[in-house]
């Protein structure tokens, strides 16, 4: 697992080593828009997975669009929690995931 914060600092990562299993990015890093490099990534490595966040603003055609032409795999709207990340990862690799009943399910009304 790398954290970068720079674009730059990201290819450079790919251009090192292009056979990473899996991204999760930002639909926007260091100001700039990161679907150009996204395109560059995918035809270098195309069984990469690639979950991309968006922003609540970004039109839906446009995610549509992204995931059609499959230049990523899964998109996740922030904010987010915890649990929506390992779900999105989880469809991204065909990994079942139970789901657990939450505490107060169990807690019996009076």
């Amino acid at each position: 697992v790398q954290m970068v914060d720079r674009l730059y600092q990201l290819e450079k990562i790919f251009e090192d080593n292009p056979t990473f299993p899996a991204l999760v990015i930002d639909s926007f890093l260091d100001g700039q828009s990161t679907i150009p490099f996204l395109k560059k990534i995918r035809e270098k490595n195309i069984n990469i997975k690639i979950l991309l966040i968006i922003s609540q603003d970004t039109p839906k055609q446009e995610v549509v669009t992204l995931i059609q032409n499959r230049l990523v795999d899964n998109v996740i709207i922030r904010p987010f929690n915890a649990n929506q990340i390992v779900d999105a990862v989880s469809k991204i690799f065909g990994i079942q995931r139970f789901s657990e009943k939450p505490w107060y399910m169990y807690v019996k009304k009076d």
